[in-house]
This record gives structure tokens, C-alpha cells and sequence, in this order.
């Protein structure tokens, strides 16, 4: 099942999301209309996603991944340029499977390795 979250609620929809899956697998797929399919991460931990819409011109999602242990963590922050749509990926149990960013030049596709549940998070769908 697929869920759009309206725009105006993204930023604080994905403050939500990044505070209650943090540090959860994940993969990340970017499926480009020109380049093609790339796995841009492969079972890496999530830290954050950061909307940037403040700029009208050139709004930006950055999602960041990676090992925070170190002094010198081991990080990959993927920005999503020019987003348009953002959908919430459930099973038909309500199980969260992950997030699709779509944009200008194609979509991201966050997948989560070990499903989670959107039970206690507040989504005013």
C-alpha cells in the first residue's frame, strides 16, 4: 500500500520518520528516466532525512546514511533534487516498508531491510 504525504506536511512528517528509524537498514535505489536503475546504498544504517524546500528554485530531500561509531564517521548523504511526490510504502498489515521520493529526472527508493511498523507514528494522511 501506498500513501501520498501532502507537501505542506513534509517536513514535519520526515522529522518524525528520520527521529523513529534511525539507525535502521536500509537500501537505497535511484531510478534515473536517462541513467537507469543505481543502488546507491546497500544495508546501511539511516542517520537522517533532511528537507531543504526553502529555496522554491531548487528544493532539495537529503538523505543521509552511514556509520556514526568513529570520530571520522563513514557517511553518504543522497539528495533528492527537485522533489515532487513523496509516498509512505506500507504492506497490507500496516508493516513500513520504506519511502519513495519522485522527482524531475526520476525517483529514490528507500527500503527498509527489516520491516518496521507505522503504528506510533503521526501521519495525518
Amino acid at each position: 500500500m501506498i500513501k501520498e504525504i501532502r507537501r505542506e506536511d513534509w517536513e514535519t512528517f520526515l522529522a518524525d520518520f528520520s527521529a523513529m528509524n534511525q539507525a535502521k537498514v536500509l537500501d537505497l535505489v535511484q531510478e534515473d528516466k536517462e541513467l537507469g536503475s543505481n543502488v546507491l546504498v546497500k544495508s546501511q544504517p539511516l542517520i537522517a532525512i533532511e528537507p531543504d524546500l526553502e529555496d522554491e528554485n531548487f528544493p532539495t530531500i537529503d538523505v543521509i546514511v552511514g556509520e556514526l561509531g568513529d570520530d571520522r564517521p563513514a557517511t553518504l548523504t543522497h539528495s533528492v533534487v527537485r522533489p515532487k511526490s513523496l509516498y509512505l510504502k506500507e504492506s497490507e498489515n500496516g508493516v513500513l516498508v520504506g519511502l519513495i521520493f519522485e522527482a524531475e529526472n526520476g525517483r529514490t527508493i528507500l527500503s527498509f531491510a527489516t520491516a518496521g511498523r507505522t503504528d506510533d507514528m503521526v501521519l495525518n494522511l
